[in-house]
């Protein structure tokens, strides 16, 4: 694997897909790190919204 940076609606995303195709190179840990990803994602999306106002 090469990480790569890509947008994080892109990345939960695709682990969404992962986990439902229940993809054996999954790893044990996409679905804490999927959480993860949108908790970040919400609070940015919170960030964004406070400094347009």
């Amino acid at each position: 694997m090469t990480p790569i940076w890509v947008d994080i609606k892109e990345a939960i995303n695709h682990n969404k897909k992962v986990i439902e195709r229940n993809e054996k190179s999954k790893g044990v840990y996409i679905e804490r790190e999927t959480l993860v990803l949108e908790l970040v994602a919400k609070e940015l999306l919170k960030l964004k919204k406070h400094k347009t106002v």
